[in-house]
C-alpha cells in the first residue's frame, strides 16, 4: 500500500530511491531507479514506509575462533543521520542509553534516558544483524543499516539494507576503537583468519569502544580537480578532534563522476551527543577551493545540525 518506498535492484546512498505516495508517482519511481542508480538495472524494489525513532549501523563482524567455527562480534552499535541519502554524521559510546533507543539530540532534552529500553534496543539489533549476516554467509564485517522505534513501549527493530563491507559510518571506529581494531582492522583479521577479541555477554560477543566518540562529513562546496584546504590549524585544535583527509584529486557535484565527501572531522566526548556537536564544529571550521574553483568556501550543508 501506499505510502512506500521504490529503490534500485543495484546502488547505493539512496541513488535511485523514490518516496512513492501514490500510483501516480509509479513511473517516476521507475525511472528514477533505472536512470538515477549507481548501478544498472530494469526493475525496482518496493518497501514499506516505516517511521522510525533513529537509524544505526551494526558492524556485526563474521570470523574464526579459536576451533575454526564461524561467530560474530558485534561492536556497539553507530548512531547516524544521512542527508539526502548520504551518510552525514556517526557516533558510538560505550554507554548505549546515551544514544538508543531515541534520537541522541533529543535524550536528555525531550525524552529521557532509559537503560532498559536502551538493553532491549541493543540486544535486538544484535539479533536482527546476526540473522541478516548467517543468511549472508562469508567472514568479515558486514554494515547492517537497521531502523528502531519505540511502539507501545516496546523496541523495534527493522532491516533497512546491508554493505558486506566496512561502512561510511563506521569511520567513527578510527577514534572510538583501539588502535588496529578500526572497522576496516577488524575486517582484515575477519577475512585472513586471525583473531578477534571479544567479551562474552548474555550470550554475546562484543567489542567494546574505548569512550563516546563521532565523525562528521567534510564535503567539498568546490568543484573541479587539486583541492586545496585552509583552516586545519583551527579544526584540530577543538579539544579531542582529529581531521583526515582522503587524499582525492578531483571534486565534483553532478555527471558521471560524483566526488564531494573529501575526508571527516573526529572527535572524542564526554558523551555521543558532545562528540558529535564537536565533530561537526571542527569539520565547519574546514575551508575548501580547487584549481578551476578559486574562491574559499565552508561547510554548506546546516540540516540536523546542533552547533551551526
Amino acid at each position: 500500500g501506499y505510502p512506500c518506498f521504490s529503490k534500485a535492484i543495484m546502488s547505493s546512498s539512496g541513488k535511485g530511491s523514490y518516496f512513492i505516495e501514490s500510483r501516480d508517482d509509479i513511473e517516476a519511481a521507475m525511472n528514477a531507479a533505472i536512470y538515477e542508480t549507481r548501478g544498472s538495472g530494469e526493475r525496482a524494489i518496493i518497501e514499506e514506509y516505516i517511521p522510525f525513532n533513529t537509524e544505526v549501523t551494526e558492524l556485526a563482524v563474521r570470523h574464526l575462533d579459536e576451533d575454526g567455527n564461524i561467530v560474530t562480534t558485534f561492536p556497539k552499535p553507530v548512531g547516524h543521520y544521512q542527508i539526502d541519502g548520504d551518510y552525514h554524521s556517526s557516533w558510538q559510546s560505550p554507554n548505549i542509553e546515551e544514544y538508543l533507543p531515541y534520537d541522541v539530540n533529543d535524550i536528555g532534552k525531550s525524552v529521557e534516558k532509559d537503560p532498559e529500553l536502551a538493553k532491549e534496543a541493543e540486544r535486538k539489533i544484535y539479533d536482527a544483524a546476526r540473522r541478516i549476516t548467517d543468511e549472508l554467509g562469508g567472514v568479515g564485517v558486514f554494515g547492517c543499516e537497521l531502523f528502531v522505534r519505540v511502539r507501545d513501549g516496546k523496541v523495534e527493530v527493522y532491516g533497512n539494507e546491508c554493505a558486506p563491507r566496512p561502512h561510511d559510518t563506521g569511520m567513527v571506529t578510527y577514534i572510538s576503537h583501539p588502535q588496529g581494531f578500526n572497522e576496516g582492522g577488524l575486517h582484515v583479521r575477519a577475512i585472513t583468519g586471525l583473531p578477534v577479541p571479544a567479551r562474552i555477554e548474555n550470550g554475546y560477543r562484543l567489542f567494546d569502544p574505548l569512550m563516546p566518540a563521532a565523525s562528521h562529513v567534510i564535503i567539498s562546496p568546490a568543484q573541479g580537480f587539486d583541492p586545496m584546504y585552509k583552516g586545519l590549524f583551527d579544526a584540530m585544535s577543538v579539544q579531542g578532534t582529529n581531521i583526515q583527509l582522503f587524499g582525492k584529486p578531483l571534486a565534483y557535484h553532478s555527471g558521471w563522476i560524483v566526488e564531494e565527501r573529501m575526508g571527516i572531522a573526529l572527535a572524542m566526548g564526554a558523551d555521543a551527543f558532545d562528540a558529535k556537536r564537536k565533530a561537526e564544529v571542527a569539520a565547519h571550521k574546514i575551508l575548501i577551493r580547487t584549481a578551476t574553483d578559486r574562491e574559499w568556501r565552508g561547510q554548506e550543508e546546516t540540516r540536523m545540525h546542533v552547533a551551526v
